[in-house]
């Protein structure tokens, strides 16, 4: 949505400084935010609401290794991130496609039995 678009209530909000994207109600991204514990008035969370707001995704919020949530935009299985098991890219060289293709028919073997 182009700032033009907007109403006058949302632009008065964009000027005393609330992002775009919560004066244009989208509720869901400043959910996603308190979420993991950033308040929509910091400064890294503009960058987060914009990328949340572009790709019409939420956050990851897997528990990383330092013990706080992954702030990648989830957009695979589940919700989550390609490092916290979304996505996946699948096999790229033909030996790895042939062991998948491998492991495949050995499993519909498997499950046929």
């Amino acid at each position: 949505m182009a700032i033009r678009d907007l109403p006058l209530d949302a632009l008065g909000a964009i000027i005393r400084g609330v992002h775009p994207a919560l004066a244009a109600g989208n509720d869901w991204i400043a959910a996603e935010l308190q979420a993991v514990g950033i308040s929509p008035g910091e400064d890294r969370a503009w960058l987060l609401m914009r990328k949340m707001e572009k790709s019409d995704c939420g956050l990851c919020k897997a528990k990383t290794r330092k013990g706080t949530a992954c702030l990648a935009l989830g957009a695979g299985r589940g919700g989550r991130c390609k490092n916290h098991g979304g996505e996946s890219t699948g096999p790229k060289t033909d030996a790895g496609r042939k062991r998948a293709l491998a492991a495949l028919e050995r499993y519909r073997g498997v499950r046929e039995t």
